[in-house]
């Protein structure tokens, strides 16, 4: 759990800035915070 935590955190910092990049990355955002969160609780 420690390490997943971290990785979580570079995920969501480098989506953020791709969503703010472009609204094709909205979806691609949703997916991969989805699969996180599955992640975080698994």
């Amino acid at each position: 759990m420690d390490l997943v935590l971290p990785g979580i955190q570079v995920v969501e910092q480098t989506l953020r800035v791709e969503r703010t990049t472009g609204a094709g990355y909205g979806n691609k955002y949703s997916q991969m915070r989805a699969f996180f969160i599955i992640l975080s609780k698994a």
